[in-house]
This record gives C-alpha cells, structure tokens and sequence, in this order.
C-alpha cells in the first residue's frame, strides 16, 4: 500500500502574466489596381438628311417650349371668373392642353387665375362657343 509518503506530488504551477507592451502598427503601402472598364467602341453611322433635320425640328421644339414656359412664368396673373353656363357645354371641369402645358379650369362660378397670355387664350375660346360659331361636336378641337 502507498502511503502519504510514498505519494509523488504534484508540482504547483503558477500562471506568470506579463505586462503587454502597446504594438505600433506601421502602414504598409500598398499600390492600389483600379482595373478600368474595356467599353466597346461605338459605330456611329452618319446621319441622313432627314434624320438631322427631324432632330434639329426637335431641339427647336424643344427651345420654343423652354421660351413659352419661360414667358408664362413672367406673365402676370389676371383673373377669369368660370362662368356656370359652360358646365352644361363642357362639363364642371375643363382641362385643356396649349403648347405641351396643361391647365385646369373650373366652371363652378370661382375667380380662377392664370397667366395672362393663358387668359386671353381661354376668353378668345369661351367667346367662340358663346357666339356658337363653334359647332358643340368640335368644340374639342378649339
């Protein structure tokens, strides 16, 4: 039988912890690749006569409706009152399109206000159908 004695011992470790000193990372300069993107070349046909032309038409169209915008925006606002007879002929509310621009009158008896040269527009239309030289089936078209 062993006794106490006999018994081998086991030896006591101790955990030593040593102080961690701060580590100064130094930067690494590293050359940045940027693959730049491979695009197809383009084959641009010339244009035909009418091509160009139809794109000049555009651009023009497109300075024209800049230049009405531009004028309806200094126009001064004038007021228009809308007159409940033209709810039976048109219905209570009247949108109409000038020049790519839409607006909205109502025919419910309001002081509305639009642009003078929009103004002036709707009086010459509304005085048409009035005087009846407008037939009501094309009263659309005006």
């Amino acid at each position: 039988m062993a006794t106490k004695a006999n018994a081998v011992k086991k030896p006591v470790v101790k955990e030593v912890v040593k102080e961690a000193k701060p580590v100064e990372a130094k930067p690494v300069e590293v050359e940045e690749v940027v693959a730049k993107p491979v695009q197809p070349a383009k084959v641009v046909a010339p244009l035909s006569p009418e091509q160009s032309q139809r794109q000049e038409d555009r651009q023009e169209i497109q300075r024209l409706n800049k230049d009405f915008a531009r004028r309806l925006a200094s126009d001064p606002k004038t007021p228009i009152t809308g007159n409940k007879y033209f709810a039976e002929v048109l219905g209570k509310i009247y949108p109409f399109a000038l020049n790519a621009h839409t607006f909205v009158i109502r025919f419910d008896g309001t002081v509305q206000y639009f642009p003078e040269t929009i103004t002036n527009y709707l009086r010459d239309k509304l005085g048409r159908i009035m005087d009846g030289s407008a037939p009501k089936d094309k009263i659309d078209n005006l």
